[in-house]
């Protein structure tokens, strides 16, 4: 049995041809912007509305019914078309986001506060659109986000992964002819500096994990993985033309094996409004540390890429965030 796990894994690791970009956006507001925090809902908030009249020539018609899903950038970042080749046993009321939006959550308390910058990560086809982000969010800029409809420029926009190299600027609309991609053979290497004993987690942003059809606030390392090796099989067959043709049992068996040392979880509450669904949605999630115990090292290469794809719902506007420490 124990080969038989191995086997597994190591297929999971060789198979696996998921791609990541990651770029810095620097804005600079026309007043100070008040709570950081939520500055990923916000700029997902209007992005969606802002993007679909960029690019949508029926902005009533409902994508699902257009003639042009398949080849409309719009419908395939936000309402992406179902596909007869998606093997999962998973019931979906709608396909992952090939984005993830990172609000600031640090060093921002200590800058000016009408200078803020976030993260986007594209994730496999998605990374080809990024003209498309930039220049939603510029318009974004333009029309004000939030209910106050705060202003801002883009100041420039940094390739994350390329040491921070300027891709643009606002009187030099330059884009390199080929961005850094980082392909998850390179995430492995990555993930062998950490301590192969005992690893440590922060969620650092809300973390929305559904067991029986309901949000939890406990997490075990089973849980964990469980939650992860579906966002990452679903987004590599999704959005990396990328077919995992095995069973995740033998993985599971040896995740349900890794055992807790210490939880300092707890449960936090915050809402978001929707532009599209004209309401509040309420939208809790767990925060904290915890630790695990050996036996975690056989995952390390995809905790490592969870860190860049995050977990759960809401990824794309930067909630399921959590760091190796």
């Amino acid at each position: 049995m124990e080969d038989t796990i191995c086997e597994s894994l190591d297929c999971y690791k060789e198979s696996l041809a998921l791609t990541l970009a990651k770029f810095t956006f620097y804005l600079l507001f026309d007043s100070p912007f008040d709570n950081p925090f939520y500055l990923g809902s916000t700029l997902r908030g209007g992005f969606g509305f802002i993007f679909k009249k960029a690019v949508c020539p029926d902005e009533e018609r409902i994508c699902k019914f257009c003639l042009l899903k398949n080849t409309c950038a719009y419908a395939y970042i936000f309402e992406t078309p179902r596909t007869d080749t998606l093997k999962s046993s998973y019931r979906l009321s709608e396909y992952p986001h090939p984005y993830v939006i990172e609000p600031p959550l640090y060093d921002i308390y200590f800058a000016p506060k009408n200078r803020l910058s976030f993260d986007l990560i594209l994730i496999g086809n998605a990374i080809k659109f990024l003209p498309y982000f930039v220049i939603t969010f510029q318009e974004l800029g333009r029309v004000g986000i939030g209910n106050k409809r705060k202003k801002y420029i883009i100041e420039k926009i940094e390739d994350t992964f390329n040491n921070g190299a300027e891709i643009y600027q606002p009187n030099l609309n330059y884009y390199p002819p080929n961005f850094t991609i980082k392909r998850f053979s390179e995430i492995r290497e990555e993930s062998k500096v950490y301590n192969k004993e005992i690893l440590t987690l922060e969620f650092v942003t809300p973390t929305r994990i559904v067991v029986g059809n309901r949000l939890t606030s406990k997490i075990n390392f089973l849980l964990f993985i469980k939650s992860l090796l579906r966002r990452i099989s679903l987004i590599s067959q999704i959005h990396c033309n990328n077919i995992l043709p095995f069973s995740y049992l033998p993985l599971l068996e040896m995740a349900s094996k890794v055992e807790t040392i210490n939880s300092d979880i707890n449960w936090i509450d915050w809402e978001r409004y929707s532009s599209r669904q004209k309401r509040r949605i309420k939208l809790g999630g767990f925060v904290g540390k915890i630790t695990f115990e050996e036996g975690w090292n056989n995952f390390s290469p995809f905790i490592k890429l969870g860190e860049y794809i995050h977990i759960g719902k809401g990824t794309s506007f930067g909630l399921g965030k959590y760091e190796i420490l």
